[in-house]
C-alpha cells in the first residue's frame, strides 16, 4: 500500500466505485480541481483477495480491465465538467476504506459518493472511517441539485471553527458563492443528574450564541470581503438543526477535531446522521 509525502500531492482525490453511481462526486471533484488549479486524482479500488482464497489469475486480469475501462471513462466525463484540469489515475487492490485513506495523506483533500441510500449502516463504513481519520478534508456528494448558491459553515464557538471557516469561505471565494454560518444552541430544563445547575433561559441562551457566531465569522468577512456572509442560529440539535438548513445549499462545511458544542461530530452519531441525512454536500474539514 502507498504512502506519499507533500511533494507527492494527488491534489482532488476522488473515489470511485461505480461512474453512474459515484457521478456527482466525480463531477464535485473535478469542478473543485478546476476551480483550485489542482491535479484530480480519480481512484478505484479493486475487490482483496479473501483470506481462504486466491483470487483466479483470469478473474483478475478481467477485473483489471473492467477497472482501466471505468477510469478512462471517468476521465473523459471529468474534463467535459472541468476542461483543461490534469488528471491522474490509480488502481488498487485492497480494503477500500484502507486503501482510500493511505491515499489521503497524499491528498489536499478526498471526495466520495454517498451511494444513494440514505441509511446509516449502508453509507457509514467508508465515509465515516475516511471521514474520522483523514489528514485531509473530506466530502460526501449526496442530496438534489442545489438552489441555493450558499456554503453553510456548521459553527460551535469563536476557538473551535477555524477549519470549517477556512475551508467554507475558501471554497465559496473559489465558486463564488455565499457563506452561511449556522449556530445550534441548546436550552430546557435542568439534567436531573445536574442538581445545582439551572436550564438556560432562551433569549439569553440565543444571543450567547449569535454573539459566538459573529465573534468566529467577523475575521473572515474581513479577509474574504468578496463573500457575502450571514447568519443563523436556531434551538436544537447540532445534527437536526444543520440538516433543517442544508436544504438547497451547495454545500455543508462542519469540524472533524474538536469535541464539544458542534464536536466529535466523527466520534457519535451526530456525523453519521449528517453524512446520511444531509440534503446537500457535506465535508468534514481539517
Amino acid at each position: 500500500m502507498k504512502h506519499f509525502s507533500e511533494a507527492q500531492s494527488l491534489g482532488v482525490l476522488v473515489g470511485l466505485k461505480e461512474l453512474d453511481r459515484d457521478q456527482r462526486a466525480l463531477d464535485w471533484a473535478a469542478r473543485q480541481a478546476g476551480a483550485t488549479g489542482r491535479v484530480l486524482t480519480i481512484c478505484h479500488v479493486l475487490p482483496a483477495d479473501p483470506a481462504d482464497m486466491v483470487i483466479p489469475s483470469v478473474l483478475r486480469t478481467a477485473q483489471a480491465e473492467r477497472a482501466r475501462v471505468l477510469v478512462e471513462l471517468a476521465t473523459i466525463h471529468a474534463r467535459q465538467v472541468s476542461e483543461g484540469i490534469a488528471i491522474e489515475r490509480r488502481v488498487e487492490r485492497g480494503p477500500v476504506a484502507a486503501v482510500l485513506l493511505s491515499y489521503a495523506g497524499g491528498a489536499d483533500e478526498v471526495a466520495l459518493g454517498a451511494g444513494g441510500s440514505r441509511r446509516v449502516r449502508r453509507i457509514g463504513t467508508v465515509a465515516v472511517d475516511l471521514g474520522a481519520r483523514a489528514p485531509c478534508p473530506v466530502t460526501v456528494v449526496r442530496g438534489g441539485r442545489p438552489d441555493r448558491r450558499v456554503v453553510l459553515a456548521g459553527v460551535a464557538g469563536a476557538e473551535h471553527d477555524r477549519s470549517t471557516l477556512d475551508y467554507a469561505f475558501g471554497y465559496a471565494q473559489a465558486h463564488g458563492l455565499s457563506v452561511q454560518a449556522v449556530r445550534a444552541y441548546r436550552v430546557g430544563p435542568p439534567s436531573p443528574v445536574a442538581r445545582y445547575h439551572p436550564g438556560r433561559d432562551p433569549r439569553t441562551a440565543a444571543q450567547e450564541a449569535m454573539r459566538e457566531t459573529l465573534a468566529a465569522v467577523g475575521p473572515y468577512a474581513v479577509k474574504y470581503p468578496e463573500v457575502s456572509v450571514s447568519t443563523a442560529i436556531a434551538a436544537g440539535t447540532p445534527a437536526d438543526v444543520l440538516v433543517d438548513a442544508s436544504a438547497g445549499a451547495e454545500l455543508l462545511v462542519v469540524g472533524g477535531s474538536h469535541r464539544h458544542g458542534l464536536g466529535g461530530l466523527l466520534v457519535g452519531s451526530v456525523g453519521q446522521l449528517l453524512i446520511a441525512r444531509s440534503a446537500c454536500a457535506v465535508t468534514i474539514a481539517r
